[in-house]
């Protein structure tokens, strides 16, 4: 059982580090074994609960950089993985009153990637209203830096 990996990174981490990290931040419930080939890190997992889990986080970051998650095999061929879709939680805060609309940030996060999940305030307001949004990004296309929000005063 296997999980290949791929860093988004021009230098990715050596494997002993990956390997490290594993070992030591690891919840998992049987050793988990870092190879690599080209670009590819190879997670092969002695437990199956452990390469369900990997699948399952899909995106997450090692060593400060962001790594990509997909189920393969050993005969599976590197190339025919899509690995150019990443899924992260988004975190917007400090809105103004008028923008603190959960269609509103739905509209404007779909413009980032595919909306896979929202959390947010109901129909009360806290006190630091935040919107989180669970994003399928693709890497291919270019992510928007910013955005201008036109705040009008009365």
């Amino acid at each position: 059982m296997c999980v290949t990996g791929v860093f988004r990174d021009p230098l990715p981490p050596m494997v002993p580090l990956v390997q490290t990290l594993i070992n030591s931040q690891w919840e998992k419930r049987n050793p988990i074994r870092v190879s690599k080939t080209s670009i590819y890190y190879i997670f092969e997992c002695m437990h199956p609960r452990d390469n369900e889990a990997l699948i399952r986080i899909d995106t997450t970051v090692l060593d400060g950089k962001v790594i990509t998650f997909r189920d393969c095999d050993w005969y599976t061929v590197p190339s025919h993985l899509n690995l150019s879709t990443m899924r992260f939680w988004v975190r917007i805060s400090g809105l103004p009153f008028g923008y603190l609309d959960t269609q509103w940030a739905q509209n404007i996060l779909g413009h980032v990637g595919l909306l896979k999940q929202f959390k947010g305030f109901l129909m009360c307001l806290p006190m630091n209203p935040e919107f989180r949004v669970l994003v399928w990004i693709n890497t291919i296309v270019p992510l928007i830096l910013s955005c201008y929000l036109p705040l009008f005063e009365n």
